[in-house]
């Protein structure tokens, strides 16, 4: 608390706590731009090894897809609406409906273990 009230207090706008937290550097009375946020993000993102192309693909909202999908199924889905902020149960489906890297492998994995020996050795790429 002391910290953001530290950075209110920043505000090279003179507004203090009656200003926003997270400002503008060059607008009076308004809030940070959010691309800052997500410049900071992509560049982490090649600091770690991404290309400035690959890491264009990545944004904050990714993220809520990314937790949605992988929380699905593993807690109530009235809880997880309450964490990822979805209201109804038809979006809580469309933002957990993405493949998740390496499911489909799995599946197939799975898919081969069990029907395999139905099908010629050939048709099933072994």
């Amino acid at each position: 608390m002391d910290a953001l009230i530290a950075l209110a207090r920043s505000n090279p706008h003179g507004e203090g706590a009656d200003g926003y937290v997270f400002y503008s550097d060059m607008v009076q009375g308004q809030p940070m731009d959010t691309t800052v946020l997500l410049n900071c993000l992509r560049q982490g993102l090649q600091t770690i090894g991404l290309s400035a192309a690959e890491s264009k693909k990545y944004t904050f909202h990714g993220f809520r897809h990314f937790f949605t999908s992988y929380m699905k199924g593993r807690i109530d889905d009235r809880l997880l609406k309450l964490q990822t902020g979805h209201k109804t149960d038809s979006m809580l489906i469309r933002y957990s409906d993405h493949d998740i890297d390496g499911q489909a492998a799995v599946v197939q994995a799975a898919q081969i273990q069990i029907f395999g020996g139905l099908l010629p050795a050939e048709r099933i790429g072994a």
